[in-house]
């Protein structure tokens, strides 16, 4: 269509485009052929926008041309492509692209090995980008410059040019609007390798040279390279709850809000179009984007969000106090492109040791979750590779309890499952209590909460499950809907049969006017959003959940489809994330849930952050399908050790080990897709069970075998 609007600069453009998409394919891929296919399409473009054109078009494609070449290793000619580009950037007086140009002809003499030359470049881009305070420019560049720096072994210069290049990306990320932007920002291009660079030349001197200093400069940009964004929400929800509003700008949010739950609601309605739905995606994509508007105006326009740059980072020192048990091990994880490391932090020590590549441990994590996520796999000694990599390291006699703080593709691996011997009978979670935690930051951030106003929750629980999803061209029509919203898991809405046997075992263990059930039809979006939730200790969903990876503010749990009132019966994540809660835990019951956007560095983007930032201390979610009657037992045997006032990762892992000793359900594949997010430590029930409820476990346990006897004899198979 370019090339017949008679326009030589538009195919140009697109011939950029195309280039850009294959550089970055190949820095992926790390195909040379990406890499060729992209030099080809700069070097059309270059051909079209001649001399006398778009001098801005013209730049950009040479600068591209440059950087491919100095990628492959063609380095003269990338610095013949830079000067050319700078000879124009010059003549124009674009200071802005200039100062790009002389940092990328810097960044080629330090991979030649020209230093001296290297050195002067990047000074001339920092003086240019800092007179016109060219910030997006500016981190770059000492990014750079340390990074050769750190080449030629000039370790104290390039810690000082890290700290430089992260002073300016925080700077700028703070005046950014959003936590859900600044997330993205922080985990885009480059811009984390500033953390991971400072983070790994610190790890290799305190295994050479330990001493407390350097265990305190470590944890610093440890914990800064962790989570940012987690650390924003939970200080924004604080400042929201406590501080002065403005009316209007809050009313506008909410007119916004309802009317992406009224279109959402309004799609479920049978017959309709393709144009209906494209124009449905079309306001959709509008609302949200007036939403994040919305949002920014009302944190420039507050005070309270003007002054608020970045919530408190922990000291090593903090940490220690905040966590003094010597049998409790933080294992936080950085994985690099070039190096990966993990850090074992207890109160006494911080322990580096550096892992196998980013390549090795996908390959490992792959074998490992397809042997414990298939339940006709039997294959026990698949990850003690992973074991011995990732935590063998970490752990000494006196260890006690893990909490993991992954990072990247470790987000997806179920610590407890992996066997911590040869023969892979003996897993992880028979020895040690296992948590998650975004950063210990984020932590002690969760822990040091205050109650509300009438103080600890005086209610047991609420549990809203086994909703109404309707019969005959009602349910169809749900499910086309669903299957439009979240077209990847193609939106099954097969019943949980043991959903609501689920919720009635649970709640029988607990005295009637300590609980409220929200069943069936009852499960209704606009029951529970009427409700206040702030009363309740535990809030328990055993409903179907849907994942929106790529915007995860529509990811949804799904409740009741009767059509009532103006909600579309999903509880989508910028939904929860407007609730106010104060539970202790939050538990997911559903398909998935711990799944969601992964960012570099800040971890999975989904629900659970949501009810974090509500006010919830722990979130119990679920990595893969489970099986739903397992699922049912599991959540008995949990429920029953946390009545008896255990903590809830103690009761977490007795519920797996009850089990793994099980003849049914021993199988990881029935037990290690549930993981507990946030503070693991809290006693929900310290007085101990209330009366009659071992009677109740007992009496539930045994009404569950007889069942599972009969309706296997009756099918005439055996158990899976």
């Amino acid at each position: 269509m370019d090339e017949a609007s008679g326009d030589p600069e538009k195919p140009a453009m697109d011939f950029i485009n195309i280039g850009i998409a294959y550089r970055r394919k190949g820095l992926i891929s790390g195909r040379a052929a990406d890499l060729d296919a992209a030099a080809g399409y700069f070097e059309k473009a270059r051909a079209i926008v001649g001399p006398g054109r778009n001098h801005k078009l013209k730049i950009k494609t040479l600068n591209n041309l440059g950087a491919v070449f100095a990628q492959t290793g063609r380095g003269q000619e990338a610095l013949d492509r830079f000067r050319e580009a700078l000879a124009i950037a010059e003549q124009t007086r674009d200071r802005e692209e200039s100062s790009i140009i002389l940092n990328n002809i810097g960044i080629v003499y330090s991979g030649l090995g020209e230093y001296t030359l290297s050195t002067e470049y990047y000074q001339k881009a920092i003086d240019l980008a800092a007179s016109f305070q060219g910030k997006e420019i500016l981190w770059e560049i000492y990014l750079d410059l340390a990074n050769s720096q750190r080449r030629q072994n000039r370790r104290a210069e390039a810690e000082e040019n890290y700290k430089a290049s992260i002073a300016i990306i925080e700077d700028l990320r703070a005046s950014i609007g959003t936590e859900d932007l600044k997330a993205t920002y922080f985990g885009s291009d480059t811009r984390r390798d500033a953390y991971f660079n400072l983070v790994d030349l610190y790890a290799g001197q305190i295994r050479t040279n330990p001493s407390p200093e350097g265990d305190a400069r470590l944890f610093e940009y440890l914990e800064k390279a962790k989570a940012r964004a987690f650390l924003d929400s939970l200080e924004v929800s604080n400042i929201e709850i406590a501080g002065p509003v403005d009316a209007e700008r809050a009313n506008r949010e909410r007119s916004i809000v309802r009317e992406i739950t009224r279109l959402y609601h309004d799609r479920l309605m049978p017959g309709r179009t393709g144009e209906q739905d494209e124009a449905f995606r079309e306001k959709i994509s509008d609302l949200e984007d007036r939403l994040d508007r919305v949002r920014r105006e009302f944190r420039a326009a507050n005070p309270e969000y003007a002054a608020l740059r970045f919530p408190h980072i922990a000291s090593i020192v903090e940490a220690r106090a905040a966590f003094p048990d010597p049998g409790t091990v933080f294992l936080v994880y950085l994985i690099g492109s070039d190096a990966s490391w993990g850090f074992a932090i207890t109160p006494s020590m911080i322990k580096a040791f550096e892992l196998p590549s980013r390549a090795a441990l996908k390959a490992s994590l792959e074998s490992f979750l397809k042997s414990i996520s298939d339940k006709d796999r039997q294959d026990p000694s698949v990850g003690f590779d992973l074991f011995r990599s990732l935590v063998g390291p970490a752990i000494s006699p006196e260890t006690r309890n893990l909490v993991i703080i992954p990072d990247d593709l470790l987000n997806y691996l179920p610590f407890e499952a992996l066997p911590f011997s040869s023969g892979g009978r003996n897993r992880l979670i028979g020895k040690y209590t296992i948590s998650y935690a975004p950063s210990i930051s984020s932590l002690i951030a969760i822990r040091s909460r205050e109650p509300g106003p009438s103080g600890r929750p005086a209610m047991a629980l609420l549990a809203v499950g086994a909703p109404d999803i309707g019969e005959g061209p009602k349910k169809a029509a749900a499910i086309e809907n669903l299957r439009g919203l979240f077209p990847a898991q193609a939106a099954d809405l097969s019943p949980i049969p043991f959903a609501g046997t689920e919720i009635e075992r649970i709640a029988a263990l607990f005295p009637p006017n300590r609980m409220s059930l929200l069943v069936g039809p009852e499960a209704d979006e606009g029951l529970f959003k009427s409700r206040s939730l702030m009363p309740y200790r535990i809030l328990h969903f055993a409903v179907h959940g849907f994942i929106d990876d790529k915007n995860p503010s529509r990811s949804a749990l799904v409740l009741s489809q009767n059509g009532k009132g103006p909600d579309d019966g999903l509880l989508q994540t910028r939904e929860i994330y407007r609730l106010r809660t104060q539970a202790d835990l939050v538990v997911l019951s559903s398909c998935q849930t711990a799944l969601g956007r992964l960012l570099r560095g800040e971890g999975i983007e989904g629900l659970n952050r949501a009810f974090f930032y509500s006010g919830s201390s722990s979130v119990l979610m679920t990595l893969w399908s489970i099986h739903d009657q397992a699922g049912a037992q599991f959540m008995v045997r949990f429920y029953g050790h946390l009545a008896s006032g255990d903590p809830i990762t103690a009761a977490l892992r007795k519920a797996k080990m009850d089990m793994i000793a099980s003849p049914y359900y021993s199988h990881p594949y029935y037990w290690a897709g549930y993981i507990l997010h946030g503070d693991g430590a809290r006693v929900i029930f310290p007085a101990g069970p209330p009366s009659g409820v071992w009677i109740g476990i007992g009496a539930l346990t045994m009404a569950a075998a007889i069942a599972l006897f009969w309706i296997l004899k009756k099918r005439n198979r055996r158990p899976v």
